[in-house]
């Protein structure tokens, strides 16, 4: 009898129905798409991408399954998510690289992915339903991908850069061109997926998103090899001392945002911030480590209850000499800034003027309306802007973003080589998440393209 049940549980276990209790990862990477038709079709870097994360995976210790190319397809995907219900681990990792169209759903597109169908896709709810269903104690899903059709090349960036959106044919609910809100840009429908935690838990998934709503992630050559400009810097990162996923979403943003001109950020669940990232113990930290003032800039600390910045008309596409206002709504008292990166290149302080810096302080419940009512901004070229708003707990933390910005050259070259040229120390664990000089305490963002 004891040997029939040994040889049961043997064979339980080589089916994947055990309890493992393993660190697992299942890593996708998807470049070549036969079934699609359009000019825009075929990836370069996402193999390259599925193959870093995989080897970072495993030097943290996860147990990696790779899928890529012929591998990828949307069933054997789901498979393995299934296969993986079945174990129970302590921490769970999806990784997806390549193409996501978008509409009311966003869709990721597996190598056999057809034109005019979303039959073969699989979509963000599908997604979390299967990850969500994996027993780990932390779940985390990377996606370097994007769900805009967001025009990214009207500035000059560098060497060519690729979108990963594509756009599908088909005209059926969910697919095709959609004018999505400008005013959305502090979410994306994948962040909003499970309940966000404060701790690790069995109960939310940590989405870390190469790129906002209306943002295009991009791909391009790094040591004569194409990647996703997110996963090179993510991957570069996840060995560092950075043990928190706010940290990390902060330094790896400034270096996605350096290379790409400003025009994607990464951006990360509200809530984990205060996360370890992937659910891994706490690292030892310095109470007196350091980041750059650029790093700062790009770091997210989302609560539209608190901030909130808004656009109107509520479209993430506007023509030449549209009218233009913004307003933002504070839910606490501090002192504000809102800067403007626009087509001309140069960042500008929209709020508070530079001749009225008192008037940055703002009261809890107060609106302010940018510029003053019955006036609004016109653009006057094609390009893609990006308004961000910060809130600080005075005007003395906001004092080292307010001495760069009196310089007299605002371009954004400029702009960034001041900020990374000076650090601040991040005086606790705490303080990277919250308070502290120089550090805002909420952010928010409006990005949108100028059409001619």
């Amino acid at each position: 009898m004891k040997r029939r049940l040994m040889i049961f549980l043997l064979a339980l276990l080589l089916q994947g129905g055990l309890p493992a209790g393993a660190d697992q990862a299942l890593v996708v990477g998807v470049e070549s798409y036969p079934g699609l038709k359009g000019q825009d079709a075929r990836l370069l870097g996402c193999v390259n991408d599925a193959r870093l994360m995989a080897e970072r995976l495993r030097s943290l210790g996860f147990e990696v399954r790779l899928l890529t190319e012929q591998q990828a397809t949307r069933d054997a995907i789901l498979r393995e998510l299934e296969r993986m219900r079945g174990q129970r681990q302590e921490r769970f990792v999806f990784y997806f690289a390549g193409h996501g169209t978008g509409g009311d759903e966003p869709y990721l597109l597996p190598y056999d992915s057809k034109e005019g169908t979303l039959a073969f896709d699989l979509s963000g709810e599908a997604l979390n339903r299967a990850v969500a269903a994996i027993p780990a104690t932390h779940r985390s899903v990377v996606l370097d991908s994007c769900f805009s059709e967001m025009f990214f090349r009207s500035r000059a960036v560098g060497p060519m850069l690729r979108s990963r959106y594509y756009r599908k044919t088909a005209r059926s609910k969910g697919v095709g061109p959609q004018d999505a809100s400008a005013n959305a840009q502090d979410a994306l429908r994948f962040l909003d997926y499970g309940p966000p935690r404060l701790a690790p838990s069995t109960e939310g998934t940590c989405y870390l998103v190469a790129a906002r709503q209306s943002e295009a992630a991009q791909e391009a050559e790094f040591d004569d090899k194409n990647y996703g400009v997110f996963t090179y810097y993510l991957a570069s990162r996840l060995l560092s001392n950075r043990p928190l996923w706010g940290d990390l979403q902060m330094e790896v943003s400034a270096l996605v945002a350096e290379r790409v001109g400003d025009l994607q950020h990464p951006t990360l669940t509200p809530g984990y911030a205060p996360v370890p990232v992937f659910g891994g113990p706490p690292a030892e930290v310095s109470p007196q480590q350091s980041a750059s003032l650029w790093e700062i800039f790009n770091r997210d600390r989302v609560d539209r209850s608190q901030l909130r910045l808004e656009m109107s008309p509520d479209r993430s596409t506007v023509r030449v000499g549209d009218p233009l206002t913004f307003s933002v709504e504070v839910g606490r008292p501090g002192y504000l800034l809102v800067l403007e990166h626009g087509v001309s290149g140069k960042v500008n302080l929209l709020f508070p003027s530079s001749r009225e810096r008192a008037a940055g302080g703002v009261r809890q419940g107060e609106v302010i309306e940018i510029p003053a009512p019955r006036m609004a901004f016109t653009p006057d070229a094609p390009g893609v802007e990006r308004v961000r708003a910060l809130l600080f707990d005075s005007r003395e933390e906001a004092e080292p973003l307010l001495a760069v910005l009196d310089e007299t050259d605002n371009s954004f070259g400029s702009f960034v080589r001041r900020l990374k040229a000076r650090d601040l120390k991040l005086v606790s664990r705490e303080s990277q998440v919250g308070a502290g000089p120089g550090l805002p305490v909420h952010t928010s963002d409006v990005f949108f393209q100028v059409l001619p």
